[in-house]
């Protein structure tokens, strides 16, 4: 089997698995080896003529590359490729778990170690790719001299987790005594009318903070509702503190809709509101846009700019927060809140540095008043005219419908598809029987199975576009270029049809 040794005067201590075309020896040894201060043993992975990795590929090629590796006792696996990562890990996604040590699952190779790496040959395109490898490698490194930490463990320090409404008072009169805050929210979704604020958290460091419950799987009066929220708005008008968030838009959307707003309409203290909220601001996911910036995709996410701090802790069900216990929801948002804090502290100086401080300042941070501004306020619409398009298209579309249902080619066509689904269903069935008349259906004209059936199956007419999955294409442009060359092919005069 193909392979190399960085340093052939020592004992492999771990292995690199990575794509054929990049299984150079000084790149392997520069990006990797050095990092680690070990030998490597590096091995190519293989790739079909469409230079793809098919499942059934990697099935068959990498029980074979475990078992070299395990001949000579090398247990601690790097591989560069995302691929093959999932298929020894069984991960569904790679992308979350760059700095983690998994276990290898495939059979037999249970006691070795996986870890997820970044192939060098990507900064060339994007020299952010260089995090990623920095990540892994300092996992591997952990791993290999035994103090290897899943990312993310004890970054909370100390956590306070209110609810009571006299203990949320006392929490927002300490809050007061900070200068600089992070601030992060969750809500029940990500609309205007349904981003209501469950819980609200604030932290004064990366490892400190607080999370307030507002009415997360709680049952509060009107009484109450209205009295923290009142609470909320003291809070932000009188508090002298510069709040740090994360796509702050957001945020600041929320807490001025649910706290400072009497209802949707209610513009006085929508204005009023902005210009408390935006008084003292800085927005992280800015700071990072202008600290990373380059020509390559550029990924902002909190989650993302922050995992080799906090890890992946992303909950599956945060776009239902009803299924998730308040308490672990609360520390899901506190944990936002210090990796804000993170980051902050990560970039804030190389922006400055950078010489990106006045954009940032004068420009972006500037903006976010009127971004905020227009999300609240939204479009302005004439619901009478909108109603009566929207029932005029209504009109439209059922006579449409109801003409092409009665082409004869499209009975005959439904005809043939209601036998066919009676025999089908006949055959499988070994007792009792179901008539011609249960099989009965309509044209689907929003189902693209149907409607390829119809044009490419039943008609006969050519296949002109196909679908990323292999079907023959029926979206508006597809439909329109096969329009355009059936009229041209039979002359047909447009005026006529």
């Amino acid at each position: 089997m193909k392979h190399l040794y960085t340093d052939p005067d020592k004992f492999p201590e771990a292995a690199l698995l990575i794509k054929g075309v990049a299984f150079k020896y000084f790149d392997i040894k520069k990006h990797y080896a050095d990092s680690l201060n070990i030998c490597l043993k590096a091995l190519p992975l293989e790739y079909n003529s469409l230079n793809k990795a098919p499942a059934k590929m990697i099935k068959e090629v990498l029980p074979a590359i475990l078992a070299n590796l395990d001949a000579e006792g090398i247990t601690t696996v790097i591989i560069a490729d995302t691929a093959y990562f999932k298929a020894a890990t069984r991960q569904s996604k790679a992308e979350p778990h760059y700095g983690y040590k998994m276990p290898c699952t495939v059979a037999g190779y249970e006691h070795m170690c996986v870890f997820l790496t970044a192939n060098y040959q990507g900064l060339f395109y994007n020299p952010r790719i260089q995090e990623k490898i920095d990540l892994s490698l300092s996992a591997v490194a952990t791993h290999l001299d035994g103090s290897y930490q899943k990312p993310g463990q004890n970054i909370i320090h100390s956590s306070t987790y209110v609810t009571d409404l006299s203990e949320i008072e006392k929490t927002l009169k300490m809050l007061k005594k900070h200068t600089f805050l992070t601030c992060d929210v969750e809500t029940y979704g990500l609309s205007i009318d349904k981003s209501r604020i469950a819980t609200i958290a604030f932290a004064w460091n990366q490892h400190e903070g607080v999370c307030i419950n507002i009415n997360h799987h709680l049952t509060r009066t009107f009484e109450e509702d209205a009295a923290i929220k009142k609470m909320l708005r003291d809070y932000f008008i009188t508090s002298n503190a510069t709040h740090i968030y994360h796509n702050a838009t957001f945020d600041i959307r929320c807490i001025i809709y649910d706290f400072f707003m009497k209802d949707s309409t209610d513009f006085v203290g929508m204005i009023d509101a902005l210009d408390v909220m935006y008084e003292k601001v800085h927005d992280t996911k800015l700071i990072t846009y202008l600290a990373t910036n380059n020509t390559a995709e550029n990924k902002l996410s909190l989650k993302d700019n922050s995992i080799e701090f906090a890890g992946n802790y992303a909950q599956e069900d945060i776009k239902d927060i009803n299924l998730i216990r308040t308490v672990i929801l609360m520390e899901y948002n506190l944990t936002d809140c210090l990796s804000t804090c993170y980051l902050f502290n990560k970039y804030y100086d190389k922006m400055v540095a950078d010489d990106q401080l006045d954009i940032y300042n004068n420009i972006f941070i500037r903006s976010l008043k009127n971004i905020t501004q227009m999300e609240l306020t939204g479009m302005p619409m004439d619901m009478g005219a909108i109603i009566k398009v929207s029932d005029d298209l209504k009109q439209i579309m059922k006579e449409r419908t109801d003409s092409l249902m009665n082409e004869e080619l499209v009975k005959d066509y439904l005809w043939l598809e209601q036998k066919k689904a009676f025999i089908i269903k006949n055959t499988l069935l070994k007792k009792n029987f179901k008539p011609l008349d249960d099989f009965k259906s309509v044209l689907n004209t929003s189902s693209p199975k149907q409607i390829g059936n119809l044009l490419y199956e039943f008609l006969g007419l050519p296949v002109l576009d196909t679908t990323d999955t292999g079907r023959p294409a029926t979206g508006k442009k597809s439909i329109k270029k096969l329009y355009d060359s059936l009229i041209t092919k039979f002359k047909i005069n447009e005026d006529e049809l």
